[in-house]
């Protein structure tokens, strides 16, 4: 029964500092709810991997987006599989951290991923570069929220692109 205040100040006092701009706080109360020690370990970790995860998923997608943007002709069903699963994994993973406006990216990408009638590649690589700049610039923002509450080092970010170099790698 001790602990149960420092648990609950510091529960309490991660859930003050995380701005709802970026972070679904009801996602994140339920993610905090699951971690019943005082250091939170657990939702810690999450956050470390969704970060670390992000930066590989952005690269992903950038090396999809190449192979889109040097081809002609229209989408084949294969192009659209490879967008839909990047699209998903990525939505899932944001998801866990409540990371809305990454998750609603995703899903738009799904949404067009989706789309039954024959599509030029030239036209899903260029709504893909607007979408991949937007969530880049997403994942930054509540990649850099989310370290500054948890207090990781500063080199986790090193990865995750900014959102200035996200629109130069596709304009």
């Amino acid at each position: 029964m001790a602990s149960s205040p420092p648990q609950l100040l510091q529960a309490e006092g991660l859930h003050a500092a995380l701005s709802s701009e970026f972070i679904d706080l009801q996602v994140f109360s339920d993610l905090l709810g699951c971690d019943d020690s005082v250091e939170r370990d657990f939702t810690r970790e999450v956050v470390d991997g969704f970060i670390r995860q992000s930066n590989l998923n952005i690269l992903n997608m950038r090396g999809f987006y190449s192979q889109l943007a040097s081809r002609t002709g229209p989408a084949t069903p294969q192009d659209l599989a490879r967008l839909y699963e990047l699209a998903h994994f990525f939505r899932s993973s944001s998801s866990c951290v409540g990371a809305y406006h990454v998750s609603a990216t995703c899903q738009s990408l799904q949404s067009l991923a989706s789309l039954q009638s024959p599509v030029d590649v030239q036209q899903l690589a260029g709504t893909f570069a607007e979408q991949l700049t937007l969530l880049a610039g997403q994942v930054r923002q509540a990649s850099e929220h989310l370290a500054a509450v948890y207090g990781l080092p500063p080199s986790v970010l090193d990865a995750v692109p900014s959102a200035d170099a996200a629109e130069s790698a596709y304009m």
